[in-house]
């Protein structure tokens, strides 16, 4: 079986909820495949995030998250 992207993962803490913080998103990571977590696995989830939301600087393709508040987003 393959393994989850990292991707696949944050976009799986919404099927929790409409909205997420990034707190919330780690908290549920951590939990769900603590196998995965590397030294900066934090920074990767934010990158993830950053890529895929329209209002990032860092957008870089398909958008898929929404920028609600400081830290905090949702799926479009």
């Amino acid at each position: 079986m393959r393994s989850l992207t990292w991707l696949e993962r944050i976009i799986s803490v919404f099927d929790l909820r409409s909205e997420a913080d990034l707190t919330e998103i780690y908290d549920v990571i951590e939990k769900k495949w603590p196998e995965v977590l590397t030294k900066r696995w934090q920074a990767t989830v934010r990158k993830e995030i950053e890529t895929h939301c329209r209002s990032s600087a860092n957008f870089k393709g398909e958008e898929i998250f929404v920028w609600v508040g400081p830290g905090r987003y949702r799926l479009v």
